[in-house]
């Protein structure tokens, strides 16, 4: 063999044995004790009194800890977070927190009761304008300080009784309280860094930035660079940081599930957020990494009521009813289940009415007694989001309304954060959304239909509604509080300015090297516990 074959057969065999050991990305990073996470769309906060997405909660939970957290081991129970213990009278209404004399801030400074009594302050500004006041209303007088009806927050049932004890008394019994406290909303702000910075209740103070942001979790920022990787390491201060496996958590967003799905089956990521629709196995693919986890959420249209085309009750009923649901998830969404109601099956207790099904007869009849002349019939415009999947559910009711209504449906695609902003603005006639609940309760879904409630992007108000929701929150007796609930609901269903389409399933990819990752009913999660094995 000429010397030149043989040198050329060896650069092969080097070469390829150099491939044949050639570590992925996730296989490296494992190494290195870093998990590498799909996470949806760009977050555009990450202060927890402003932000608003699941994609913005999963980042801050690695960043922030609260009274209480997650469990680690099932995200679904309550673990003592900084509050190690707590003891509640049930004749005062009012839980008293021990907070861990250890626990500290990312700056090494002590992290006190007052920081969680200053944090709520600024989140009931009503100036601040959190996304989520309701949240604290529970806490005695938090509503009225909140409506501008009290002026001294020192009335408000929240009281610092030293640097280690909370006490927090209640308007009402509250049996969800616990659970409400899990919620990303009542993470703890640096009140220190912040008047270091500026105002501590502006929502302008610039302070969730890699140079500037201080933390209490179990992990401090590093490294945000928009639209393509948000980097979290591990907070040498966090009172528990010997039991943290991980040493890094690299965020990156994606909304596209195909690029995301690419990625993941490429080795570049751990875990995704989603699932393409076209790739739902049934039954899944487990060897693929497929995961269907229970999950509390809503698919749902909204109709825009302050709108002329949709302020009539009847169209809207005669829409709903021309919709097929059980197509909907056969056909495009390939998971989940047909919803019969807002609030997802399965909460505990909750018997919830059921809302009308699919009857095109039925929506025929209303649809012509509402429009007799035919040619009076409003054209409509759907506006979602370009995510591939939310486009084929639009593209269907589409169909569905052409073929059994006659409508013409304009379809107008936007990005996610085009989407909400027009939203917010009330500039849409229809569009597609999905809602996952904020706790395990009826109320962390119907009270986002409470005329008060900020979210309320149908701008629908009905009295009947808020003062049954008002009842409920009064109500001591579980049972009749319930009942009170399914009568509010009943009436949200009756009036349509929502139709529920499907209870969702959380689909997602997950590597086996991930350890620890349990179902998560509402997609949040501590960190502390997930590993990641190495070969």
């Amino acid at each position: 063999m000429p010397r030149y074959a043989i040198v050329s057969l060896l650069t092969l065999l080097l070469a390829m044995a150099s491939c044949s050991k050639r570590q992925s990305a996730t296989e490296r990073a494992a190494q290195e004790g870093v998990l590498l996470l799909g996470n949806g769309e760009e977050p555009s906060s990450l202060d927890p009194h402003i932000a608003t997405s699941v994609a913005e909660a999963h980042i801050l939970y690695s960043l922030f800890e609260g009274l209480v957290s997650p469990d680690p081991d099932n995200p679904n129970d309550i673990a003592p977070g900084v509050a190690s213990s707590w003891i509640y009278s049930p004749e005062e209404k009012s839980y008293r927190f021990t907070l861990r004399p250890d626990a500290r801030w990312s700056d090494g400074s002590p992290v006190t009761a007052d920081d969680f009594k200053r944090s709520v302050q600024r989140a009931l500004d009503p100036k601040f304008a959190t996304a989520y006041p309701e949240m604290f209303f529970d806490i005695r007088n938090a509503k009225d300080y909140y409506l501008g009806k009290i002026d001294s927050f020192e009335s408000v049932g929240l009281k610092a009784l030293s640097d280690h004890q909370l006490e927090i008394a209640l308007g009402n019994l509250a049996p969800n309280f616990l659970n409400k406290l899990k919620h990303f909303a009542w993470l703890p702000a640096p009140i220190r860094t912040l008047e270091s910075l500026g105002d501590w209740k502006s929502r302008s103070t610039r302070w969730t930035t890699p140079q500037t942001m201080v933390s209490n979790g179990p992990f401090i920022l590093e490294t945000w660079s928009p639209s393509s990787v948000i980097e979290v390491k591990r907070n040498a201060s966090y009172w528990d940081d010997q039991n943290v496996l991980l040493n890094k958590i690299r965020f990156f967003p994606y909304e596209n599930a195909q690029l995301e799905s690419r990625a993941f089956r490429s080795k570049q990521l751990h875990a995704t957020d989603k699932i393409p629709v076209e790739e739902l196995g049934d039954p899944l693919d487990e060897e693929a990494g497929q995961r269907f986890d229970p999950f509390l959420a809503t698919s749902y249209l909204i109709f825009n009521t302050s709108s002329p085309q949709l302020a009539n009750l009847e169209f809207r009923k005669a829409l709903a009813l021309a919709i097929d649901k059980e197509s909907l998830v056969a056909n495009i969404n390939r998971s989940g289940r047909a919803a019969s109601s807002f609030t997802p099956a399965g909460l505990a207790s909750y018997t919830p009415p059921v809302s009308s099904q699919y009857e095109p007869n039925e929506a025929r009849r209303v649809f012509e007694k509402t429009f007799p002349d035919g040619s009076a019939a409003p054209k409509l415009t759907f506006t979602v989001s370009n995510i591939p999947a939310s486009r084929a559910i639009a593209e269907a009711i589409q169909s569905m309304w052409s073929e059994t209504l006659g409508l013409e449906i304009e379809l107008l695609n936007m990005e996610a954060k085009s989407l909400f902003s027009s939203l917010t603005a009330g500039d849409f006639e229809v569009s597609y959304l999905l809602w996952s609940g904020d706790y395990e309760d009826p109320v962390s879904f119907l009270g986002l239909w409470s005329s008060r409630n900020s979210a309320n992007r149908a701008r629908w108000e009905n009295a009947s509604f808020d003062n049954l929701l008002e009842n409920a929150a009064a109500e001591n007796d579980p049972s009749a509080r319930l009942d009170l609930l399914s009568r509010a609901e009943s009436i949200l269903l009756e009036q349509t300015p929502i139709v529920p389409l499907i209870w969702r399933t959380k689909n997602f990819y997950l590597d086996s090297s991930v350890t620890n990752w349990p179902p998560a009913l509402l997609d949040m999660r501590s960190y502390k516990r997930v590993g990641l094995l190495t070969q």
